[in-house]
């Protein structure tokens, strides 16, 4: 894919689990203000290229580039601090604390109190439940509010690539519903978004562009409609 803005470039990536390889050459590009999916069977490696992107795990080949600089093997807080946010699969929250103190972890890296207070005040314009629930304890949130909480403690670091992991997973329809359009609300507003979702179908509704792994490579790639439009992918993701 040729992009003439790209914003994340990650280029024949390999990364061990001891001995056992999980990733054997992963490319994928996300251009500035898209929207990509990763798709994938269960194992395919799609966590872990999320993971190994922000610094979670190393790399053993390949390169990642974020804004043009190579960033494998740089700490998770560093990204953090330069614009890449994960919302990890699961949501994991932290359940004895009050969603305004997750909200406050999340804005750990910044110094700015100005900065901070309009990052809350996005979070809850965009998640009226969030702001209604402040003062609650995450651990007794729904698990769509919950999620919310989540892709929120995310937004508070301000990212400019937002990394989401099975964001559907769990959750009640009615919730699946709410939390894509909140999807797609942050990517208008100029969020770049690469997101892992079991929900091929759903995920393809909203994509700009997908990618494919199988077998930790890179199998297939091009236009969310062309996907839709490809019967492979139609008979191995899209249940037909």
């Amino acid at each position: 894919m040729a992009l003439a803005n790209v914003l994340l470039d990650v280029e024949h990536l390999v990364v061990n689990y001891g001995a056992l390889p999980a990733l054997h050459d992963v490319n994928v590009k996300v251009g500035q203000g898209q929207l990509v999916a990763l798709l994938g069977t269960n194992g395919a490696g799609k966590t872990t290229t999320l993971k190994t992107i922000v610094g979670l795990i190393k790399p053993r080949a390949g390169t990642i580039r974020y804004r043009g600089d190579a960033i494998e093997g740089a700490a998770t807080y560093d990204l953090v601090r330069r614009g890449i946010a994960l919302v990890p699969e699961g949501r994991r929250v932290f359940a004895h604390s009050t969603v305004e103190e997750n909200l406050e972890l999340g804005a750990i890296s910044r110094t700015s109190t100005v900065e901070i207070a309009e990052s809350f005040e996005r979070i809850y314009t965009l998640f009226p439940r969030l702001k209604d629930r402040r003062k609650q304890l995450a651990g007794s949130l729904s698990g769509g509010e919950q999620q919310m909480l989540a892709i929120g403690r995310a937004i508070a670091s301000r990212p400019s690539l937002l990394l989401l992991d099975e964001p559907s997973m769990g959750l009640a329809p009615i919730f699946v519903d709410q939390i894509f359009e909140l999807i797609l609300e942050l990517n208008a507003q100029g969020t770049t978004i690469l997101m892992v979702e079991q929900n091929a179908s759903l995920a393809l509704e909203i994509a700009d562009h997908a990618y494919v792994l199988d077998g930790g490579r890179t199998v297939l790639e091009g236009s969310a409609q062309a996907m839709m439009n490809n019967e492979a992918v139609t008979a191995a993701y899209l249940g037909a």
